[in-house]
């Protein structure tokens, strides 16, 4: 044989050695795999999976969380009065109004009392501090603004507004 082909046989059974190290690490590696997926199965017990356990408990815990949940519509999105605005109709004066609207603010410079004429549902009142009206309670009247309390939360009124004075 000559030198060419010599080093020709040389040069693949090097590459050839080289593959079957390469060949056999994977291998290795992959018994090593094989060896802990069947140790974890002889260990599984046969119908019950924790991991599904643990899983549909916290699905039943917020469930039980979510039923305890109260939703409250303040504008209902069936109500065509939301989109449409029609003349001569405010949907704060209607029969079926949640709200109040404030008309007047009567200040007293003798008694330092004020009092203020409200509408809700069609009706005419004049209110003082501590007087209920809408299913709420007026906590405060002062000579620019009506604090309305209902359902634990607070509303200004502002001279017929009903948004919040901005300072």
């Amino acid at each position: 044989m000559n030198a060419r082909v010599k080093a020709i046989w040389n040069l693949s059974i090097g590459v050839s050695i080289l593959i079957l190290l390469f060949s056999s690490y994977q291998l290795f590696n992959l018994q090593e795999v094989i060896s802990e997926l069947e140790l974890n199965f002889e260990n599984e017990e046969i119908g019950t999976d924790k991991i599904l356990q643990k899983n549909i408990e916290k699905l039943e815990t917020n469930l039980k969380k979510r039923d305890g949940f109260k939703f409250i519509i303040e504008n209902s999105p069936t109500d065509l009065t939301n989109v449409v605005q029609f003349d001569g109709f405010d949907p704060r004066f209607n029969r079926n109004s949640k709200h109040i609207y404030v008309t007047a603010i009567i200040s007293s410079s003798r008694s330092n009392m004020n009092r203020a004429i409200v509408l809700y549902r069609e009706d005419e009142f004049t209110v003082m501090k501590g007087d209920s009206v809408a299913g709420g309670l007026i906590t405060d009247i002062t000579t620019k603004e009506v604090h309305f309390e209902k359902s634990g939360k607070e509303f200004v009124f502002y001279k017929g507004l009903e948004t919040e004075i901005l300072e």
